[in-house]
């Protein structure tokens, strides 16, 4: 029996257009008026994930930037998993001689050296406002037009063990602590809530997902999910676009469209 549900958000949960269809939103809080949990786990930081969930009405307990964060439902933070501070000033070099731009995710607020490729940038302070050591960082994320030049650089960094790297799409490369990533923090949750790993289903589309999908045997791959994800799923579903998640939730739980 399916207890909890953990899902990716950005074309997984979302669109292309970045929001969460009304069809979606209906099947999650029907799934939870059943009592089954929900928890999304995304890359994303609080400030770009609270307006999406807003603007569908629904209240969803939150893994954030890759692992590095959880929050319940209210904002609260619960757990985090930071960088050693010495790590983050050798990879803001690293990077920044390779002329790549960076968003660095703090406990004071995300600084940035441009505006994001995708979404809103409204939450961005200017890198230049960064003071190292007045707050832990809790991801680095860089991103460039230039894929060949991100290629190389997360060749580079391939084999440390001091750090967790992964990717949402070819143009970035995500970085964490070790002690972070979406399958350590669900498993925190799970053990604590006395959930079975059995009692999970998860839903992905992108790089950063294969550690639950490597994890949990329940997984749903959308049909827009990358290769790698399609194959280590468990069972395929309806395109991000097609509603996937809602319709294979529907149907799990015998809840009318």
């Amino acid at each position: 029996m399916i207890r909890m549900i953990v899902s990716d958000l950005d074309m997984t949960l979302t669109g292309k257009n970045g929001e969460m269809s009304v069809l979606t939103a209906e099947i999650i809080r029907r799934s939870q008026q059943m009592g089954i949990s929900w928890v999304i786990a995304t890359g994303r930081g609080f400030e770009t994930v609270k307006p999406v969930l807003k603007k569908a009405d629904i209240d969803l307990d939150m893994i954030l930037l890759n692992g590095a964060e959880y929050r319940s439902c209210n904002g609260e933070k619960q757990y985090y998993e930071a960088l050693p501070q010495d790590i983050c000033e050798e990879l803001i070099t690293f990077f920044t001689k390779r002329n790549i731009d960076l968003e660095i995710n703090t406990s004071e607020g995300n600084y940035a050296t441009a505006p994001r490729l995708l979404d809103d940038s409204s939450d961005l302070i200017p890198f230049q406002e960064y003071r190292k050591g007045t707050a832990y960082i809790l991801k680095i994320f860089a991103f460039s037009k230039d894929y060949e030049n991100i290629q190389q650089a997360k060749e580079k960094l391939k084999g440390r063990t001091d750090i967790h790297v992964t990717s949402s799409a070819p143009w970035n490369v995500e970085i964490t602590s070790p002690a972070a990533d979406k399958f350590q923090m669900v498993k925190r949750i799970i053990d604590e809530n006395a959930i079975s790993s059995e009692e999970v289903m998860v839903f992905g589309d992108g790089v950063n997902d294969v550690c639950l999908f490597r994890e949990f045997c329940h997984s749903r791959a959308v049909a827009n999910a990358v290769p790698q994800i399609i194959n280590m799923a468990e069972k395929v579903v309806a395109d991000c676009e097609e509603n996937g998640v809602a319709r294979e939730v529907a149907e799990m739980f015998s809840i009318s469209l």
